[in-house]
């Protein structure tokens, strides 16, 4: 698993120092990435800009679509926003597991893209990572990314509803 993580994100990481927006940050020991994540679920519920217009999603929209966030899935249409990929179903096969990485490709792109939040990667890095693993189309390749990502997405979510720091350290 960590070999393909490794992989996954030595491709994403080329990716983000060739065309920038590289942001990374690693733990003294082990040299795992370590920071902060809110989940989906986090997401979904802040969600809402008629309710509450300054919450925390910052550079995207919950009406953005997959596409215009730059992910490129091989088993969903590109034309769902990126609230209805927080929503996508997981299940059997490739289709299914690329509903759960989509997931947390989506929260893991807006935690990178929230300043109150020190995600380990950039944006860049995440729609990269994400969109390598997706094209593979292979369950495991999606699942090991998936894991990770939900690993740092469960992280610890240092914000409120409005985006701003709620002192979790």
């Amino acid at each position: 698993m960590t070999q393909k993580i490794t992989a996954i994100f030595g491709i994403a990481v080329m990716a983000a120092v060739l065309f920038g927006g590289l942001a990374f940050s690693q733990s003294a020991a082990g040299g795992e990435p370590n920071g902060e994540g809110c989940t989906p679920g986090y997401w979904k519920a802040n969600a809402d800009f008629k309710k509450d217009p300054d919450n925390a999603w910052t550079t995207e929209k919950p009406g953005d679509t997959l596409g215009d966030a730059t992910f490129m899935p091989q088993n969903h249409d590109s034309s769902l926003t990126l609230l209805e990929a927080l929503s996508l179903p997981g299940g059997d096969g490739s289709e299914g597991m690329e509903g759960d990485l989509l997931r947390h490709c989506v929260a893991a792109k807006l935690n990178a893209e929230n300043t109150n939040v020190e995600f380990p990667y950039s944006a860049g890095v995440v729609i990269t990572a994400c969109n390598i693993a997706m094209a593979t189309e292979d369950r495991d390749t999606m699942e090991t990314l998936k894991d990770h990502l939900e690993e740092l997405n469960d992280a610890g979510c240092p914000i409120n509803m409005k985006g701003e720091p709620n002192g979790i350290e």
